[in-house]
C-alpha cells in the first residue's frame, strides 16, 4: 500500500474512532442530583486541614435507591486521593474511591446502586493531605448535626448531592449545549460546533476518496 494511502487509512480510522465515540457519548444520559442534604449556598466550613491523614464523617444521611454516584463538596487546586465509605445498622452499604489530582469543587465517586433507601447513614470521607490546601464546603448547623474532623465538629455539615442517570440523552441536549458554546465565544453563535462536525466529517470524506483513487 502506497504511503499515501497508508496515511488516508490512518487518517480515516480515527476520524470514524472519533465520530463512533460522540455517537456513544450523545446517546447516553448525564447525571441529575436525585437527593441532596441541603439547599443552602455553600461556606467554607474550615479554611484548612491539618497535613497527615484526615478523615471527615458525618451521621443522619439518607441514601436513596437507585443511585449510581455520590458528589461531596470539597475543593482543591491538587486534590489528594479520597476514599468515600457509608455505613448503617454496623454494616458498610458503599465504599469508593477517586484518584488525586482533582481541580474542582466537587469531588464524585461511582457507586453501586442500593435496592433500597437507607436512613440514617454515616457517611465518611478520609484523605492524606501533604503539601495540599483542602477545603470543605457546606452549610452551617448545630454542634451535634456537623460533620466531625477526627471527632471534632466543624461548623456545618458538607454539602453531599446523590446522583442517578437522567431521563433526556446527551443528544436530546444537545441544542442547548451548541448554544451554551457559542455564548462562551468571543463572537457569539451556535454555528463553532457544527463546523467542527463539519470538518471531521469532510477529513473522513476526503481520506476515503483518496484510500480509494490509490487502490484503485
Amino acid at each position: 500500500m502506497r504511503r499515501r494511502a497508508r496515511v488516508a487509512l490512518a487518517t480515516a480510522g480515527g476520524v470514524a474512532a472519533l465520530l463512533v465515540a460522540i455517537a456513544v457519548l450523545l446517546a447516553q444520559s448525564p447525571l441529575t442530583v436525585a437527593f441532596t442534604n441541603t439547599t443552602s449556598q455553600s461556606e467554607d466550613l474550615m479554611a484548612n486541614v491539618s497535613q497527615g491523614v484526615v478523615k471527615v464523617c458525618q451521621r443522619e444521611e439518607t441514601v436513596p435507591s437507585g443511585i449510581t454516584a455520590i458528589r461531596l463538596s470539597l475543593d482543591s487546586t491538587f486534590g489528594p486521593r479520597v476514599r468515600l465509605s457509608i455505613e448503617a445498622g454496623g454494616r458498610r452499604l458503599v465504599g469508593a474511591t477517586t484518584g488525586s489530582g482533582w481541580t474542582s469543587r466537587e469531588v464524585t465517586f461511582a457507586v453501586r446502586p442500593l435496592k433500597r433507601t437507607v436512613f440514617p447513614a454515616t457517611l465518611c470521607a478520609s484523605f492524606h493531605t501533604q503539601d495540599e490546601l483542602v477545603q470543605l464546603l457546606g452549610t452551617p448547623s448545630s454542634s451535634s448535626m456537623a460533620a466531625r474532623v477526627q471527632g471534632a465538629p466543624l461548623s456545618g455539615r458538607v454539602i453531599v448531592e446523590y446522583l442517578e442517570p437522567g431521563t433526556a440523552t446527551w443528544a436530546s441536549l444537545a441544542s442547548t449545549i451548541v448554544h451554551d458554546m457559542g455564548l462562551a465565544r468571543a463572537a457569539e453563535g451556535a454555528w463553532y460546533a457544527y463546523v467542527a462536525l463539519a470538518l471531521m466529517v469532510a477529513a473522513l470524506t476526503a481520506a476515503l476518496v483518496t484510500i480509494r483513487q490509490e487502490l484503485s
